[in-house]
């Protein structure tokens, strides 16, 4: 079953699609106009084609959550007075079943079927008539300023510490430059030094006169060929030793029989040791008696 932050995703889909322009105010977790309740979404259109008005949303992802709405439709009140159609949103149109939704709401599901992003209308939600929609729309509006300042407020922090970080790569640049990396820790000072050796012998040998950009892509390309093909025969080999330790096991297993059993044969070839082990034997056969 999804969650309300599933479902939230889902209707944000639904009225602000991808790669289409934006035609509303998408205003999730928004306090009512008197602060005593919040509603899940309220979506105001802002074209022609999305109606006008405020459409109020109340998500409920389980059926013990239906029932608590339903026990009291008023508490959508504080929203839905503002609002030109008021929406139950369920997880699944299974919360509903058997129940009686008010005739003012509209219910609506998860994209079924075919649908992919456009949300399953289950119930139609009929136009109604706010009494007053200025102030739902006076707090909708602060609201919007409000994420919108804090929004970019938040994008200009972002671009300050980026400038700044920019800023600092650039100076750290200059100083390797000017020092020869001398001021460089760890490993950035080694490839340094290693860049310095290897500039000053290319204008020594004068090679930078015969190198092409042909010769050089193709140095990199036989250089990761030689170390792909390395790699391969080491893998192959370590496969060959598995497989070789695989078949000379079991005969190091019948060379150890092999050679217990030449052991016993010795001693049976010998009569002498037979009869001192039988010898042995008959004390405890006659105790045994």
């Amino acid at each position: 079953m999804s969650t309300a932050a599933d479902v939230t995703a889902m209707l944000r889909r639904h009225y602000l699609p991808e790669n289409r322009p934006v035609a509303g105010i998408f205003a999730p977790e928004i306090g009512s106009p008197c602060g005593k309740r919040r509603a899940d979404l309220i979506w105001m259109p802002t074209t022609i084609a999305g109606g006008r008005g405020l459409h109020g949303h109340e998500i409920k992802v389980s059926r013990a959550d239906v029932l608590a709405e339903l026990a009291d439709a008023t508490k959508a009140d504080p929203w839905a007075r503002y609002c030109n159609r008021w929406w139950l949103v369920v997880a699944h149109p299974s919360l509903i079943a058997g129940l009686d939704v008010p005739d003012a709401w509209g219910v609506m599901a998860p994209p079924s079927g075919r649908r992919t992003r456009s949300m399953t209308i289950v119930k139609p939600a009929p136009a109604l008539t706010p009494e007053e929609p200025s102030p739902g729309i006076a707090r909708l509006a602060a609201w919007h300023l409000y994420t919108t300042q804090t929004m970019i407020g938040g994008l200009t922090r972002e671009v300050d510490w980026r400038e700044r970080a920019l800023q600092q790569a650039r100076r750290e640049l200059d100083e390797a430059r000017a020092t020869g990396g001398a001021h460089v820790d760890g490993r950035a000072a080694m490839v340094a030094r290693i860049i310095a050796v290897v500039e000053q012998r290319l204008r020594n040998e004068d090679v930078w006169s015969r190198l092409t950009d042909e010769v050089v892509i193709a140095a990199i390309v036989d250089h990761s060929t030689v170390t792909d093909a390395a790699r391969s025969v080491a893998r192959e080999i370590h496969s060959l030793v598995q497989h070789v330790m695989s078949v000379v096991e079991p005969f190091r297993y019948s060379l150890r029989e092999v050679e217990r059993a030449d052991k016993v044969a010795a001693r049976l070839a010998k009569p002498e040791l037979i009869l001192e082990a039988a010898a042995g034997a008959a004390p405890t056969a006659a105790r045994t008696g």
